[in-house]
């Protein structure tokens, strides 16, 4: 019989937004590591600790790393730079982290976290498509996510359409000054890297397509599997460390 780790009353509460898509996400992150019948993990990211609780419940010996103290992780680190940690773990469970600064530090990232990823690593990375209904403020009447009709497309094939839309509308509120509308229409946003309230990068858009991360991936990693989760707009990736790294 499985012994229960006793856990006291939660004191994290951050998400004020707990729905139906939320609680997807926890069950696809909690699946993903189940599945590979883990002894210990390392969650990078800590949350709202609904993950890792869950999971040390289920008897997994579990810590957590993330570079926000107010979170109280185990290893106050950042996985930009060397971590510095001198243990590895059965698998490392890093969702929707490497989208929180700019793309160039990918593989540098994944690099950071070999050395501890005893032998596998689940990564999600978010993946939107296009979504039709019901509209809500946050994200839109047509890009919706919490839309009930999925179109299994990314959200690039929408996404020219919408700017090319916008670009003629500026043209005209600009008095056809046509180089003002197209930087304002067309020129990505500069966010600094340690801006990590919002999604520098999305997974299918263009130069982070994904044929392009399969690539990046495979230079450090064999790729086990390959999930598409529509309902919640993410990827998740089963990585495997190659034989001659776990070895060593």
């Amino acid at each position: 019989m499985t012994e229960i780790t006793p856990l006291g009353p939660s004191h994290f509460s951050i998400n004020a937004d707990y729905t139906e898509s939320v609680f997807l996400h926890y069950y696809q992150q909690i699946h993903h590591v189940l599945v590979m019948n883990p002894r210990t993990v390392l969650i990078v990211g800590v949350g709202d600790h609904l993950v890792s609780d869950f999971l040390k419940r289920k008897g997994l010996s579990v810590k957590t790393l993330d570079n926000d103290p107010f979170l109280q992780p185990d290893y106050l680190r950042d996985i930009r730079q060397s971590l510095m940690i001198n243990e590895d773990f059965d698998l490392v469970l890093a969702s929707e982290i490497f989208e929180h600064f700019k793309f160039s530090r990918f593989e540098s990232a994944l690099e950071n976290l070999k050395p501890v990823a005893g032998n596998f690593l689940v990564i999600s990375l978010p993946y939107p498509t296009v979504r039709l209904f019901p509209p809500r403020p946050k994200y839109g009447k047509v890009v919706s996510c919490e839309g009930r009709i999925y179109t299994y497309l990314p959200q690039y094939f929408y996404t020219p359409v919408a700017k090319f839309y916008i670009f003629l509308k500026r043209i005209i509120l600009y008095k056809f000054d046509v180089v003002r509308a197209w930087r304002s229409t067309f020129k990505p946003p500069e966010y600094p890297d340690d801006k990590a309230d919002v999604h520098h990068w999305d997974l299918g858009c263009w130069r982070t397509r994904r044929s392009m991360v399969r690539t990046i991936i495979r230079k450090h990693f064999k790729i086990l599997h390959e999930k598409v989760y529509i309902n919640t707009n993410c990827v998740f990736f089963t990585l495997e460390k190659r034989s001659n790294e776990m070895a060593s």
